[in-house]
């Protein structure tokens, strides 16, 4: 009688590890948020931005299907920049060459503040270090951002000092010395 609890158990803990691993670890859906505004300027649009293939490969072609609707007109002198900026150090992001990775400049379209507009950018991915972020956004010159979108890939080395605990010295803790616990001595 135990044993068959135990192949019960065994047998339930086993499909439930294997229903809960992800199947691809490969694909994921890719998360963009809003990006902040420059100071002074009005918040962007959220843009909703997919693109192949996922994961990004350097040197590869990609697909960047860009979408969204504006509060702002998209006529001849607005353009669409996506770009890529190295996170290694993520207080010192730095662009990565050539920056911007894509541009083009909606001169055939005029598209009026309200109505959504479509658009698909095809170029190579830069050399991308293992942690990036992703810039995409709707400009109208001189520094008028209608809409942008950022998502962030891969976590900067230094990610564990967000989490204290992760680099906590537990040497040091007092729970873990056994002076703490005389009876832990006897």
């Amino acid at each position: 009688m135990n044993r068959n609890f135990i192949f019960v158990f065994i047998l339930l803990v086993t499909l439930s590890v294997v229903n809960a691993a992800p199947s691809r670890l490969d694909k994921r859906d890719t998360g963009f948020i809003a990006c902040s505004p420059p100071s002074g300027t009005p918040t962007p649009v959220l843009i909703s931005v997919t693109y192949t293939p996922v994961p990004l490969a350097s040197g590869q072609p990609s697909k960047f299907d860009v979408s969204g609707t504006l509060k702002e007109d998209i006529g001849s002198i607005t353009r669409l920049f996506i770009g890529f900026f190295d996170r290694t150090d993520p207080q010192k992001p730095v662009p990565i060459k050539p920056f911007p990775s894509y541009f083009k400049t909606f001169t055939t379209e005029i598209i009026e503040a309200g109505n959504p507009f479509n658009t698909t950018a095809q170029f190579t991915v830069p050399t991308l270090p293992a942690s990036y972020t992703i810039s995409v956004l709707i400009m109208n010159p001189p520094n008028d951002i209608p809409g942008c979108a950022i998502e962030r890939i891969g976590a900067p080395p230094s990610s564990l000092s967000s989490y204290p605990i992760a680099s906590y010295p537990f040497a040091s803790y007092p729970i873990a010395s056994v002076d703490s616990y005389p009876i832990a001595e006897k």
